[in-house]
């Protein structure tokens, strides 16, 4: 049952770092842009790359948490990694960039650039010191009956997200002619 607990911990952790990086995006958009606009991928208010990229941290990262150096350089890399790759395979499905930092210092083909890397590193040290502990504290605090509930809600809604969001891609036009028969 500890194993079941844990790993649906990571699960809500995906999703309240998902949340949460929609909210970063979305401030920082507004704040360059003066006006609201959806930074994620999806349809709703979660951006999985903030989920996977944090959840990564915490399985990764964990035993260098205590040496604030070897952590910063491990999530520099880490979350530069995880940024370029995705918005590698993001600009193969889609043939679409979703940010591009080709006209930033020290970027590497527009998808990950030094200034936001070192800015990734520094977020990081503070969300494992500071943030995630209150996170961990109140993910420990829900029940196990919660949890379930709580990640049956959340992929149910993930799923249904991230089909209208592939469909409005044009990317399940198969899926798109089933769904209009019924």
């Amino acid at each position: 049952m500890h194993n079941v607990s844990g790993a649906m911990s990571y699960l809500l952790y995906f999703i309240i770092y998902s949340f949460l990086g929609w909210c970063s995006e979305t401030l920082y958009a507004l704040y360059e842009t003066k006006n609201f606009i959806n930074r994620g991928f999806l349809y709703g208010p979660f951006c999985p790359l903030y989920g996977i990229g944090v959840t990564a941290m915490l399985f990764l990262l964990n035993p260098l948490k205590h040496n604030a150096i070897l952590f910063f350089l491990g999530a520099v890399i880490l979350t530069s990694t995880i940024e370029y790759f995705t918005g590698y395979l993001l600009e193969i499905i889609f043939n679409r960039n979703w940010w591009d930092y080709s006209s930033d210092f020290l970027n590497i083909h527009g998808r990950v650039c030094i200034p936001f890397s070192l800015i990734w590193g520094l977020a990081s040290i503070f969300l494992i010191r500071y943030l995630h502990p209150l996170i961990a504290n109140a993910v420990y605090n829900i029940s196990y009956q919660y949890k379930v509930i709580i990640l049956i809600l959340f992929f149910s809604y993930f799923l249904v997200d991230l089909i209208l969001t592939l469909m409005s891609l044009g990317k399940l036009k198969s899926l798109q002619g089933i769904l209009s028969h019924l």
